[in-house]
């Protein structure tokens, strides 16, 4: 593996990390919204409830979106400035949100890119 292989493997990573994350929670807000508008008769006013889960929400949306940004920041533009050992660092925290969020796709690919990276830094 190389250097290109290893930046299209963290990019890649990155972009479905930030797209799960934000697409899981861009649903439940929608779902939110359309129960706000059709309230079921059987759960009376929960509108309070149901402001509470949005601001939670949207802050975890916030969350996904920075670190997104910081994941293509340090890992992606990072290999791009020869600063590996920041790389390789952000991508086990990659691997380790992953896991622990439950996002297979994207802990494999920073697991497989996180691996890779002593080798590609010894053939540099």
């Amino acid at each position: 593996m190389n250097i290109k292989n290893l930046r299209k493997m963290n990019l890649i990573g990155t972009i479905l990390f930030g797209l799960i994350g934000s697409g899981i929670i861009i649903v439940i807000l929608w779902s939110i919204y359309d129960f706000r508008t059709n309230i079921p008769k059987q759960f009376g006013n929960s509108l309070e409830f149901s402001n509470n889960i949005i601001i939670l929400l949207i802050l975890l949306l916030s969350i996904y979106i920075i670190f997104s940004i910081l994941f293509y920041r340090y890992t992606v533009i990072g290999l791009d400035r020869n600063e590996y050992k920041l790389a390789k660092r952000w991508t086990l925290i990659g691997a380790i949100m992953g896991l622990i969020i439950g996002y297979i796709i994207p802990f494999i690919i920073f697991v497989i890119s996180y691996r890779s990276f002593n080798e590609v830094i010894n053939d540099q």
